[in-house]
């Protein structure tokens, strides 16, 4: 299994981040610039995750740095396992991505929709 990878830059490839849960509603859209142009989805829901993680201590005042990161890489692997068990499904401009390793492609516009399937 991959290693949690550190949050890319702000210099790349702007893509929009959405997502949405089996009902197809959609939650929100998350504009993000990627570092390169190609991405493995282990490394995006990483990247997601580590977004949501960012928005939810700064919401509650408590973003500390050397906070403990243990929940967030629990979090993390929980959604690759989920990924693997087609719980959590990555599509790239509504094309289905099948491999957690397999590099992915990105031009500036690209939709990434995470799509949970449990409730």
């Amino acid at each position: 299994m991959p290693t949690p990878s550190s949050t890319p830059a702000a210099k790349g490839v702007p893509v929009i981040i959405r997502d949405e849960n089996r009902a197809f509603s959609r939650k929100r859209d998350v504009q993000v610039v990627l570092p390169d142009p190609s991405m493995s989805p282990a490394s995006l829901i990483a990247l997601r995750l580590r977004l949501q993680f960012a928005e939810l201590t700064k919401a509650e005042g408590s973003a500390t740095p050397g906070a403990d990161p243990a929940p967030l890489h629990s979090r993390i692997e929980r959604a690759w396992r989920a990924f693997e068990n087609r719980s959590l499904i990555i599509l790239i401009d509504d094309r289905q991505i099948d491999k957690l390793d397999a590099p992915v492609f990105f031009r500036a516009g690209t939709v990434i929709t995470f799509l949970h399937m449990a409730s």
